[in-house]
């Protein structure tokens, strides 16, 4: 049986989100935090592993900066999936 977060990896596996070795998200796109070849951002734990809330807090700031630049640079709209 499943847990709903391993459904939840294989469905980011499917929309083309790489992993390292050690099963973390990989985010080597053109944006900060972005996955590359994808229009999925990621931060936190799940790109780095285990650490300070404070750089979770900071990546998912980031991540917003990087979702508003990229919507911005497709017209203000971004792709439905």
């Amino acid at each position: 049986v499943c847990h709903p977060v391993q459904i939840f990896l294989l469905q980011l596996a499917k929309l083309g989100v790489k992993y390292d070795g050690r099963g973390r998200i990989q985010t080597d796109g053109t944006l900060p935090l972005q996955c590359s070849g994808t229009n999925v951002f990621a931060g936190g734990d799940a790109c780095r592993g285990p650490d300070l809330v404070v750089r979770a807090v900071a990546d998912g700031r980031q991540a917003a900066c990087s979702i508003l630049e990229y919507l911005a640079a497709r017209g203000g709209r971004g792709e439905a999936r």
